[in-house]
């Protein structure tokens, strides 16, 4: 009898430890790529190094913490880097120009943030456009607003306080990873914890279907775009701290980090589904790769190419893994 129990554990615990390994693959890629670049170059597995990673990509993972919800609910957004820049020049110019205390400008900033976000959704729900289109649209739109207001000439000269926030330490810690990983597990709660999150999850997988359960697409998309909005602005805050200045280029491409970052991190680009905690990791492989051609004197260009072959490598992967477990779901 106990013999005919084990066997049938046997095939039970098989098949949820190929869920594990599928549903997570991307810790596999981070640990491979770890141990690679250990061998690779001596300087990278030290403490201050791995936290030169962690600072590196912090605008990136703040954004793409909240760009994983965009992805989960079927949609896209192109605008966020226009964003980042916009809201850096706007908060900048309120401490620098009109003379305002420093909390009151950041607040204003992260405000201005979640509008530009929610300005997305409204015309996306009102006019029922693609949201490639209107985000292409409205990423010329912030970035021209940036480049006419400041004559294509940085804001400096910024309070030694807000640059703290780019450039400081809390203990060891840089103070832009603590933020990150508060972003991280903020949108990891909403995401998990909440009911916006399961209608996120549930409009991402089947629009129709959602709406007549009763879930209110419109809604969920302004709350969608207004807090990825929001995660542009706290980038925007910690990019601006970091360069002591608010500058005319800041966000540029990264549209295309944060696509990367979500993608490896296991969250489907068809919608459905969200990984938050993949999406960080996605990130931090991101700045792996970044930091080891950077370590191994590689020509920065290659860096470019890294991301778009990652990218595929992550869809192919993503693809093949998803139709292998269905297959064994199906025969078991």
């Amino acid at each position: 009898m106990a013999s005919h129990t084990n066997k049938k554990l046997q095939p039970e615990a098989a098949k949820h430890l190929r869920e594990i390994l599928v549903n997570n693959k991307v810790f596999a890629v981070a640990l491979l790529l770890i141990v690679i670049m250990s061998f690779l170059s001596e300087r990278f597995l030290t403490t201050t190094n791995v936290f030169n990673i962690l600072r590196q990509i912090c605008i990136t993972g703040i954004v793409a913490s909240g760009f994983s919800l965009i992805i989960a609910a079927g949609e896209i957004d192109l605008s966020v880097g226009s964003i980042v820049a916009f809201v850096g020049i706007v908060t900048s110019y309120l401490m620098v120009t009109v003379k305002m205390p420093m909390v009151i400008a950041i607040l204003a900033g992260l405000l201005v943030g979640m509008l530009c976000g929610m300005l997305n959704a409204v015309i996306i729900s009102a006019l029922d456009l693609p949201p490639f289109i209107v985000t292409l649209a409205t990423q010329s739109l912030f970035r021209g607003v940036v480049y006419i207001w400041t004559n294509m000439v940085s804001i400096i000269g910024l309070p030694q306080e807000f640059v703290n926030i780019g450039q400081g330490y809390l203990g060891v810690i840089p103070i832009p990873v603590i933020i990150m990983v508060a972003t991280f597990l903020i949108v990891w709660f909403a995401t998990v914890k909440t009911s916006f999150g399961r209608h996120v999850i549930a409009m991402g997988g089947n629009k129709e279907a959602a709406y007549l359960c009763g879930v209110r697409i419109s809604r969920v998309r302004l709350g969608i775009y207004g807090m990825v909005g929001l995660c542009c602005a706290v980038a925007a805050i910690v990019l601006t701290g970091r360069t002591a200045s608010a500058q005319v280029s800041a966000g540029n491409g990264m549209e295309m980090d944060c696509i990367t970052a979500v993608v490896i991190g296991g969250t489907p680009f068809t919608g459905g589904k969200v990984n938050i905690v993949g999406t960080f990791i996605g990130a931090f492989i991101v700045g792996i790769i970044n930091n080891g051609l950077n370590l191994l004197a590689v020509d920065s260009n290659f860096q470019i190419i890294a991301k778009g072959l990652m990218i595929l490598i992550a869809l192919i992967i993503d693809r093949l893994s998803t139709n292998f477990l269905n297959k064994k779901r199906r025969k078991e």
